[in-house]
């Protein structure tokens, strides 16, 4: 005789957590790295950013000369012979490819330690101010909206800084940190503390503080005055150093993250050298 087979359904039990949206963005980066690793996003990041300034200035330089003394790296955003428009979408893409790298890094550094997990939140607040800044700075250029553009230009280089050393001061508490990353980190710091006071002297040299006005300000950051020279050139090697490292903090990623973001279904040959080598599961 056959026996009655019970239908009902089991009760779903209602004391089972419900994902997270920081569960869910977690499955989902996670699925996405399984795929396309995430160091992948960072090198494509500063390959294209690296393109995107090199082709810029070569297609700017065919309307007038320019170099890293006269021209600021905005005036790219608005030159001539399509220099305006690989600019903006070649910097466009390069911040578009941080964002998933910016989240395999969380992924990665995330702990138990409530010190380091709030400097890497403090990493991504910066970040997502200088994403948004540079968001401002490119659609209001040098030429449409002088004043926002030097404000936001601003707030982009200095969030940007923070962003990057606030996260190398995560890895080094998190014990995943390597000389060459610090190197990195320091040589932008480093520019950015040149800078700054450069940038300041500059500005009284120029015009004594009691006599400055903000249109002042704004005004001399859109010129061309052989005088601004060196805040030019230090903002152009800062603009340098940021990319490299961006491209070598996607190789310190490859080389020391955990294996499980390795076994990608999209194969790079290029960076097969740098993965790790399944006898390093035996030891």
């Amino acid at each position: 005789m056959i026996e009655a087979i019970d239908t009902e359904t089991t009760p779903i039990d209602e004391n089972l957590e419900k994902p997270t949206i920081m569960g869910l963005f977690d499955q989902f980066f996670t699925g996405l790295f399984k795929i396309i690793p995430a160091e992948f996003f960072a090198l494509t990041s500063g390959i294209i950013g690296s393109c995107t300034f090199i082709l810029s200035f070569i297609l700017f330089s065919l309307g007038e000369p320019i170099n890293i003394f006269t021209h600021y790296i905005s005036s790219l955003g608005v030159g001539s012979h399509g220099s305006g428009i690989v600019f903006g979408i070649g910097m466009t893409i390069t911040f578009v490819c941080m964002i998933p790298f910016i989240y395999a890094l969380k992924l990665w550094l995330w702990s138990e330690s409530k010190v380091t997990n709030t400097i890497f939140i403090g990493s991504i607040l910066f970040g997502a101010i200088s994403f948004s800044s540079f968001i401002t700075v490119l659609f209001y250029d040098m030429e449409s909206a002088l004043m926002l553009h030097d404000i936001f230009a601003s707030v982009f280089f200095i969030s940007t800084v923070f962003t990057a050393l606030l996260l190398t001061i995560v890895m080094e508490l998190e014990g995943k940190i390597s000389t060459i990353q610090w190197v990195c980190t320091t040589n932008l710091v480093v520019i950015a503390i040149i800078f700054l006071p450069w940038y300041f002297r500059t500005i009284f040299y120029m015009y004594p503080l009691e006599n400055m006005t903000f249109e002042d300000w704004v005004i001399m950051m859109g010129s061309l005055d052989p005088k601004m020279d060196g805040v030019r050139y230090f903002e152009w090697i800062g603009a340098i150093f940021a990319i490299i490292w961006i491209i070598q903090t996607g190789f310190h990623y490859r080389k020391n993250s955990s294996r499980y973001m390795h076994r990608e279904i999209v194969k790079i040959p290029f960076l097969n050298r740098y993965r790790q080598t399944e006898q390093e599961d035996s030891t």
